[in-house]
């Protein structure tokens, strides 16, 4: 296939826009690039265990507050112990941003069906 140098310019450029509107989304409101939630990031020492933790633990994480805290204790109960803190999308209620300002404050440890 032979491309005129116009249509290779214009693939080109649909590249660049392509890949900085990727990159915009993948910022938050201040610009600063976010961490995508599927990233393992690294838990703080003193993380909440999701799968053991109470009601009043996760309400002490940020934007978690009862109905949240009960909805995950609700879907442990019903599902089994999380895998992953990942896993925290799956309960209503935890959207990817919510979920990001948490992320190094929760852990699954010891990680209960890890391979």
């Amino acid at each position: 296939m032979d491309l005129s140098p116009t249509t290779l310019t214009k693939i080109i450029l649909f590249a660049a826009a392509l890949a900085s509107v990727q990159f915009i989304a993948a910022c938050d409101a201040t610009g600063n690039a976010t961490q995508p939630a599927n990233v393992r990031a690294t838990p703080a020492p003193n993380a909440i265990d999701i799968n053991r933790a109470s009601a009043e633990e996760l309400m002490s994480l940020p934007g978690i507050g009862e109905t949240i805290a009960e909805r995950i204790i609700e879907f442990r109960q019903k599902n089994g112990l999380f895998r992953r803190p990942e896993e925290l999308l799956l309960v209503p209620g935890i959207s990817e941003k919510k979920f990001r300002e948490i992320r190094t404050l929760v852990k699954t440890d010891p990680a209960p069906h890890d391979d």
